[in-house]
């Protein structure tokens, strides 16, 4: 068994929302360091889904390059909002 030796040690810090241009200007370079594309279309398209709020932008994003090879596809990134749609993530539900 792994041990989360840290786990839950921190306090927990809530971010405000990024404006939306900062936040799409990020997620359109950030990939590109990890030989990942993403289109600055698809950038906007996941900040404003997810309404700027950096949590559940992040965890789109992972599932968006967890799911892609080399460039991020509308499929992939419909298929991140179902993964976050289905009903082991009860967390995610008020959002869609």
């Amino acid at each position: 068994m792994q041990s989360y030796l840290f786990y839950k040690v921190g306090q927990l810090l809530c971010l405000n929302k990024i404006p939306a241009p900062e936040f799409e200007k990020y997620m359109a370079e950030q990939p590109a360091l990890h030989q990942k594309q993403i289109t600055k279309k698809q950038a906007k398209a996941v900040v404003q889904l997810l309404d700027n709020k950096p949590y559940y932008v992040q965890q789109l994003a992972f599932l968006l390059f967890k799911n892609s090879s080399k460039k991020a596809v509308t499929e992939t990134l419909n298929a991140g909002l179902q993964a976050l749609r289905t009903p082991g993530c009860a967390l995610y539900q008020h959002l869609f």
